[in-house]
């Protein structure tokens, strides 16, 4: 007999029994309930018996029919659908059939108000009747499977029996229901205990065919004979991540996935082959922070997104249970009413034990009584086996052999889906899914799949030619760069991005990018360039990663030398207008002409049932015809072409009002953000009987509701296949939903009722945020075009409406209700330090009155508060509302005391320092404490008596403001340092914007070079008559000044001016310089401009006291990082000269400190791949040339070495005779890992932050003529930097030309004379 017969009968014959002892006691409801799950049993018997195990179990799943054919929507049958479904193919006979009926009707009675004698008089009867029908069932059965009634069943119905029966038998599916049948939708964890070798390993491994997401192990030889880790196979399992005390221990990041397909295997008790890591009691284990490694471990894997997680305990002793049960307590983002412990254990005093312990913490619970041997002979008998998919080649585009070739990346497939990548290979569509038809899926308003992608499914767009021609030009750039595909709403954007990803993944390596992980994406992104070696083409839908962070990946991408072109998919906003451009391409929601509509018009004429409505569109031109119309006429026989608006309102009146708010929800985060969203979120809407069952649950008793809820929205998986997520089924639905909910006055006149209520709903579910909330609440709220809006103020711009998100923009100018939403968010989610600051942000960009400054500071303090005090962003939000103070302050023109504009300055630029101590490549916080002195200088000589600037800034009562001004200047200096470092990494938005903020700051603060020879002249006099402590500030503005008025004033010429000067002037200039450093004063400025002095006027002074002086300023600028690693550079490249001067072979406290100072560069360094000097002769500095794609390389020195070893076609190292060792790319001089390895080699060599960098690589007896345009062109790629987001930069603003350590060079900088070439 069948398994699922088997149980069935084992089912019918344990509930009659329970049944008949309810009905002695009289127990009417208890013997009702059992009497129909035995009729229950019965039916279902019936179905395995005639059509298989598969077959029935989809069918009460609710996938498919009994023949097999996939249904449109999971509806799981009831009793009565059972009932009709056996009727209907006559697998039951009259009586039978009546009997079952009679036990439903009875069922569905429930006690009366009117007469209560009567009703139990009438129950009783019921009663009676269905226990004549169940015995004639039961006699039925049995007879049709040739066996007598049992002995014991028999006997109870005549009235012999008692309680023992109610432990007769234990019905597995009591199991499945606790555990929602095991769906896929959930979250599973096992905790297992230590090893049973009772089981044995081919029970354990029946365990897999349950989804488990994470298991907790607690057996130590689990990797053993009889361990559970050897019956899953887990060690030959790449989607099995291995999870470690020593990780938590080093303190290194735990690598739990949360994404689908992966299992999570924590050691909890260590392993028998890791020497001292099992325990051996709770105390040792408490006291090896086991508890907390797993709290650690939970805590990153269960607050991602929003899930149910049912976590199965089997026998785990009870003091670790309960730690267990105690961390999850203490992860404040865990919602109790989703966490459902199963208990299983022979004990009934532990089961009850533990379960209280869960109950006692709000936590569903429940607990069986049975083995942990029967739980597995349960799931053996009741589950299928997963699936075994063997796994297949997945091939994609490479260069790892050094040629384009293609490799198979199988192993590394359920790696990079940690990070968010799904690769599109070579064989990807190629199998049909067993589901629906294409008109039941994408044109219902679903994301189009990879076979109906392979299959030509979607009329194709006439522009995808030209977009894959201008993907192919952006893919031959020499950098990451990324690619704007914009597209108005339903238009389909996103279907056209992955025909884009289809159509080229055998010309280029593609992945989808589906979400963002903080340092893990960028792990796995690398990952996958190291394994293709060539150039990656990455599509990423802006709803799911910002366009924010799409540009800091371009930066990292950079800086590893990875290249990627990132095509961003990003909803247009038709009120702004579009211009094309090389970067970037736009798809309209209409035809484009003839051809494109006759597209169209085919898939309907293919697809459509109705196809009454065509010849409509032939009377309309193109531009008339939109993509919607297209998709509803296939998918819907009842649109007809009606408007959208009507026909969405429709359906929204069958709704109940929880329906109703949760289609206005999700049209509502999708209109505003684009995302889709699970309704976990929202399950406190649907109730019954005043609990909370969460929408599924309502749905199965809301059939004709649910019907018209996917009239309106969408049901999708997420890419994990786990959560399940909802969305409009077309963009416009959205928005046709917003504009139903609205009597009078449009959805503008609603959205902030409608935002308050989001949030309280959201609230009411989750009273911390976990990932995926945070991050619709962030989109909704607080973002602005896939932007990050907090510490990137546009400083010179006051339209500040647009500075907010579109929903505030959406509230119109009612800055209360504003203001109100942003206090609700704040106020709602108190632990949300961002949220905080953008209301602190809001406070301070509206306010018109000094309080309205301090409220915003309050704010900043309890984001503070919130574990936001070591997040540079929100510092930077504290030292703008200074700055905004004083900006106030100025533009009211209200006159403060001298100490009260001190202090508010001082406090803004300690916040602003503090930013940049926290992340000194924010570039922000530089810029912004450059506008607040250029705002203070102006402010304070309007409240002064003095006319000009001169005469404020030099006069012996200002010298406070002095101060600020010459800090100006250096924060100026390393702010172009920075932004040259930056633009190393590629010209993007945030490089253009920065340039040009930093070039309007430099525009203000030339008004106060009013009198440029008169501040001269005044400086010379002053310094001889000022104070000794005095001068070495003006000494600092003389030599500024003084290479000022070389070049006119013209900063962005500054460094052609020390070549300008007269030998007198290089005299004075040297001696103000010397004198301020030999004065003991560390000032960096004289420091820094003493080294440009040198190198441009002094080539000749001896190297130690060049490296005595940058010594003392890389130990002094520690509170400027950008200062201090450019020193340390320079420290580095020139020790590396005089070890090569020397030739100190082999000197290995010299190679140390050179591996050291490399080592602290790189931690320093934005691009630590950007070569920025050349060696191009050992006689003295003049010998160290800036990279300049000008420069002639043909007289540049050559040095030997030993390559030493080839990691790859891209990395390599070389030792030089002299002990240095170099990088070098194997490919560029075609040598062979494992071939080339102690092959001499002649090479030029370059300066990188990681250290040297040999070009131009030959090996000995090849000619050493170096050609100039080959080292040029190998110079060019190392150090290639494109205009990534194609902007029309002022390439005035600074070179790509590295001058020297401390300023960006002019287009006219002199070339270095070439001496000669010398041989070692």
């Amino acid at each position: 007999m069948l398994q699922q017969k088997k149980i069935k009968l084992g089912n019918y014959y344990s509930d009659a029994l329970k049944a008949a002892y309810h009905f002695k006691q009289k127990n009417w409801d208890e013997a009702r309930q059992f009497f129909r799950r035995s009729g229950e049993a019965f039916m279902k018997y019936r179905l395995y018996d005639k059509y298989g195990e598969t077959k029935v179990r989809n069918f009460l799943s609710g996938s498919h029919d009994l023949n097999g054919t996939p249904k449109k929507k999971n509806w799981r049958p009831n009793y009565s659908a059972l009932l009709t479904t056996l009727e209907n193919s006559n697998d039951i006979s009259q009586d039978e059939s009546l009997a079952l009926k009679t036990i439903e009707t009875d069922g569905n009675h429930g006690m009366h108000d009117l007469d209560e004698i009567t009703d139990r008089l009438e129950t009783e009867a019921n009663i009676k009747l269905v226990y004549a029908y169940s015995r004639k069932l039961t006699v039925s059965l049995y007879k049709s499977i040739h066996k007598n009634v049992p002995e014991k069943l028999n006997d109870a119905y005549n009235g012999i029996v008692n309680a023992d029966v109610l432990e007769e038998h234990f019905d597995f599916g009591e199991v499945l229901e606790a555990a929602d049948n095991f769906n896929n939708r959930n979250q599973y964890i096992l905790i297992s205990p230590p090893n049973d070798k009772n089981t044995s390993v081919d029970l354990k491994s029946s365990l897999a065919r349950i989804p488990w997401s994470f298991i907790l192990d607690f057996d130590p030889k689990t990797k053993g004979q009889y361990g559970l880790f050897t019956a899953f196979g887990a060690a030959k399992d790449s989607r099995v991540v291995p999870l470690v005390i020593d990780q938590y221990e080093n303190h290194v990041s735990l690598p739990v996935s949360t994404s689908g397909g992966r299992l999570n295997w924590l050691f909890a008790n260590g392993l028998s082959e890791s020497v001292g890591t099992s325990c051996s009691d709770f105390r040792s284990w408490n006291k090896r922070k086991y508890g907390k490694f797993i709290k650690d471990a939970l805590r990153r894997f269960m607050t991602d997104s929003t899930n149910e997680y049912y976590i199965v305990c089997l026998n785990v002793e009870d003091r670790y249970l309960k730690d267990i049960i105690h961390s999850l307590t203490d992860i404040e983002e865990v919602q109790a009413d989703l966490v459902h412990f199963i208990f299983v254990s022979t004990d009934e005093d532990y089961l009850a034990d533990v379960s209280e312990e869960a109950v006692e913490y709000s936590f569903n619970s429940a607990s069986f009584k049975m083995s942990a041997n029967e739980f597995i002979l349960g799931v053996e008998e009741t589950m299928s086996c997963a699936s075994s998919i063997p796994l297949s080649s997945v091939i994609v585009p490479s260069k790892a052999s050094g040629k384009l070739d293609c490799i198979d990346i199988s192993s590394i497939v359920s790696i990079l889906k940690d990070g968010g990548l799904d690769v599109v290979h070579a064989s990807i569509g190629a199998t049909a899914p067993d589901d629906l038809r294409p008109s039941d899926t994408f044109f219902r308003g679903e994301d189009i799949r990879w076979f109906e992608i392979s299959q030509e499914v979607e009329a194709t767009r006439k522009i995808l030619d030209i977009l894959k021609n201008k993907v192919r030009d952006r893919m031959q750039l020499r950098q990451s760069s990324k690619f704007l595909l914009y597209h108005d709403a339903g238009a389909g954007g996103t279907t056209l991005s992955r025909r884009l990803a289809y159509d080229l993944r055998k010309e280029y390596p593609v992945v989808l990018l589906t979400k963002y992980i903080k340092g893990v994406t960028e792990d796995k992104l690398h990952l996958f360039y190291t394994q293709v070696k060539t150039p990656v083409l990455a599509i990423v839908e802006a709803s799911k990663v910002n366009i924010t962070t799409v540009d800091a990946l371009v930066r990292n991408s950079n800086s590893n030398k990875a290249r990627f072109l990132f095509v961003i998919v990003e909803r247009h906003n038709k009120k702004v207008g579009f211009t094309e451009q090389q970067n970037n391409i736009h798809l309209s929601d209409t035809m484009a002409d003839s051809d494109e509509k006759n597209r169209f018009v085919h898939k309907v004429n293919l697809y459509a049932k109705n196809k009454s409505d065509m010849a409509e569109w032939d009377k309309k031109s193109p531009n008339q015809c939109e993509v919607i119309d297209f998709s509803l006429a296939i998918c819907n026989d009842d649109y007809k072409q009606e408007k959208i608006e009507k026909y969405v309102s429709y359906y929204n009146s069958l709704l109940s009002q929880p329906l109703n708010d949760f289609v206005l929800y999700v049209s509502m985060i999708y209109h505003y953000s684009q995302k889709e969203v699970s309704d976990l979120i929202f399950r406190n809407l649907f109730k019954k009987d005043g609990k909370v069952i969460g929408l599924q649950k309502y749905l199965r008793s809301h059939y004709v509701e649910e019907q018209a809820l996917y009239k309106i929205l969408s049901n999708v998986t997420d890419e994990a296949g786990k959560q399940t997520l909802w969305r409009p089924r077309y963009a416009r639905f959205a928005d046709a939903v917003l504009q139903s909910v609205c009597s009078v006055g449009g959805w503008k006149e609603m959205v902030y009722e409608s935002s308050i209520n989001l949030i309280n709903s959201i609230k009411s579910n989750q009273q911390y945020l976990v990932d995926d909330s945070r991050q619709i609440l962030i989109s909704v709220f607080l973002e602005r075009g896939k932007e990050e809006l907090l510490g990137v103020e546009e400083a010179w711009s006051k339209d500040n409406n647009t500075h907010f998100s579109q929903l505030l923009e959406d509230l119109g100018y009612s800055e209360l209700n504003q203001r109100n939403v942003l206090s609700r968010l704040a106020n709602s989610f108190p632990n949300e330090a961002h949220f905080w600051g953008h209301l602190a942000r809001f406070c301070y960009e509206k306010a018109s009155i000094p309080k309205h400054f301090d409220e915003a500071m309050s704010f900043v303090q309890k984001a503070f508060d919130a574990r936001g005090e070591k997040d540079f962003n929100l510092q930077h939000i504290a030292g703008m509302c200074k700055r905004r103070l004083l900006e106030y302050y100025k533009r009211e023109n209200v006159k403060l005391d001298f100490e009260e504009i001190k202090d508010l300055t001082e406090e803004a630029r300690g916040y602003f320092k503090e930013s940049r101590r926290l992340n000194s490549k924010n570039i922000y916080a530089y810029i912004s404490e450059i506008q607040l002195i250029v705002i203070l200088i102006e402010y304070g000589k309007g409240l002064s008596p003095y006319d000009t600037y001169r005469k404020f800034l030099f006069s012996r009562d200002n010298e406070w403001y002095q101060e600020q001004y010459v800090s100006m200047l250096e924060l100026i200096d390393e702010t172009r340092i920075l932004l040259s470092q930056m633009k190393t990494l590629g010209n993007t938005q945030k490089t253009h914007k920065s340039f040009d903020y930093l070039n309007k700051s430099e525009s203000q603060s030339k008004n106060f070079i009013d009198d440029l020879p008169g501040m001269l002249n005044h400086l010379s006099a002053a310094i001889e008559k000022a104070l000794y402590e005095e001068r070495p500030r003006l000494r600092q503005l003389y030599v500024r000044y003084l290479l000022l008025s070389k070049v006119k004033g013209d900063t962005k010429r500054l460094g052609e001016s020390w070549g300008l000067l007269t030998e007198k002037e290089q005299e004075k200039v040297e001696n103000y310089l010397n004198s301020n450093i030999q004065q003991g004063n560390t000032n960096l400025f004289a420091l820094r401009y003493w080294f440009q002095f040198i190198r441009k006027c002094r080539k000749d002074t001896p190297v130690d006291e060049i490296l005595s002086r940058l010594q003392t300023l890389a130990q002094s600028s520690g509170s400027h990082p950008i200062v201090q690693l450019e020193a340390n550079y320079n420290i580095l490249v020139l020790k590396a000269l005089t070890i090569i001067q020397d030739r100190d072979y082999f000197d290995a406290d010299k190679i140390k400190e050179i591996k050291d100072l490399a080592f602290t560069c790189h931690q320093q360094s934005i691009n630590d791949k950007y070569i920025f000097d050349l060696l191009v002769n050992d006689t003295d500095i003049s010998g160290i040339v800036p990279y300049n794609e000008n420069t002639d390389f043909s007289n540049c020195m050559r040095l030997h070495g030993t390559i030493s070893s080839i990691r790859s076609m891209a990395q390599g190292e070389i030792k030089l005779d002299c002990g240095l060792t170099a990088f070098f790319a194997p490919s560029k001089g075609n040598f062979v890992e494992g071939k080339d390895e102690t092959k001499e080699v002649t090479f030029v060599i370059g300066f990188r932050h990681d250290g040297l960098f040999a070009l131009e690589v030959k090996a000995v007896g090849e000619s050493d003529v170096v050609k100039t345009s080959d080292v040029s062109e190998e110079l060019k790629e190392e150090n290639a930097i494109e205009n990534i987001d194609n902007l029309p930069i002022d390439t005035s603003s600074i070179s790509s030309k590295k001058s020297d350590i401390f300023e960006v060079p002019s287009e006219n900088q002199q070339k270095f004379k070439i001496l000669g070439k010398i041989k070692l």
